[in-house]
């Protein structure tokens, strides 16, 4: 069949879907704002490295919480309350986010990604977008609240003590036999599947890192930071209990400084996103040791 459409329908649509519009706008060449379409960011984050990460293999052995974020995105919305969603990186809540609402039929006609705080302009004038999700935390200082607009704001994870009250959900990793299942899936060999398995500690968000086709993703921002030379510190221990007087001596000795120097390192180094360490209440410990010795290993010395 031939359907012809006039530019008044075609007007009349695309304003009535405004993440459409956006999309088409995009294959225009005509995207800016503040604000990008689900496909634009999917694709960005998925394909920079190789191989590329299917949504597939980001759902593997996360049934539940693509189960719970898609009941939370039907759910009746309380404006005062936007969603949190942590996960090993912002990006990485951002991206799985973005892959359920693709997966979720009508409702990603009506979802976009805002990029900048000024995109919420963009979300305000168009009352026909149901969800909006924020690319990076600090991007919802200036978010849009209002009745049947869900908001996501992503966290990683890292300062647990510092959890947001209110509405949250966790992105948990896969075990370590289904991650290496999804990465066969996405064309890998399976020896390589079980090296990267084991090498990742199972993490998309280092998996898509250590697999960059893009160079400035290979190196994390946190490696260049002043407070890395904490780093090799982290490697060696591993973890350690701030209360326990043994630990902190362990720290001041393999150190060389004060345990209060090197506490105000990592407490700098947790707020990069997907940074190397967690710090749950007095309990600070890698989140990745077989890659952070990876990074690190240079720096290691007797």
């Amino acid at each position: 069949d031939v359907r012809v459409y006039d530019a008044d329908d075609l007007e009349q649509w695309l304003e009535q879907s405004p993440a459409v519009a956006l999309q088409f706008a995009e294959a225009l060449g005509l995207s800016g704002g503040g604000v990008v379409s689900l496909s634009r960011y999917w694709d960005t984050w998925a394909r920079q490295c190789n191989p590329a990460i299917t949504p597939e293999a980001l759902f593997q052995d996360r049934a539940s919480m693509f189960d719970a974020l898609g009941e939370k995105l039907q759910a009746s919305i309380t404006p005062t309350q936007p969603l949190v969603i942590r996960a090993d990186s912002v990006e990485e809540a951002v991206a799985f986010t973005v892959a359920v609402v693709m997966a979720s039929g009508d409702l990603q006609h009506h979802a976009l990604v805002v990029t900048e705080p000024h995109g919420w302009r963009y979300v305000e004038a168009n009352p026909q977008l149901r969800v909006a999700i924020a690319a990076r935390t600090e991007t919802a200082s200036n978010l849009v609240l209002r009745e049947d607009l869900r908001v996501i704001i992503p966290h990683a994870t890292g300062d647990l003590a510092g959890r947001p009250n209110g509405n949250e959900l966790i992105l948990e990793r896969p075990n370590i036999y289904e991650f290496e299942k999804a990465l066969i899936a996405t064309g890998m060999e399976e020896s390589d599947a079980k090296r990267y398995a084991l090498s990742t500690g199972r993490s998309w968000t280092v998996f898509r890192r250590q697999r960059a086709t893009n160079p400035a993703i290979q190196c994390p921002v946190w490696l260049e930071a002043p407070q890395a030379a904490s780093l090799p510190l982290l490697c060696l221990l591993g973890a350690w209990h701030s209360d326990k007087a043994a630990d902190r001596q362990a720290v001041e000795e393999l150190s060389g400084r004060s345990y209060e120097m090197v506490e105000q390192d990592l407490r700098q180094l947790v707020r990069f996103d997907d940074a190397p360490l967690l710090k749950i209440g007095a309990v600070g410990k890698a989140k990745w040791p077989l890659e952070l010795l990876s990074q690190c290993e240079d720096r290691i010395t007797s």
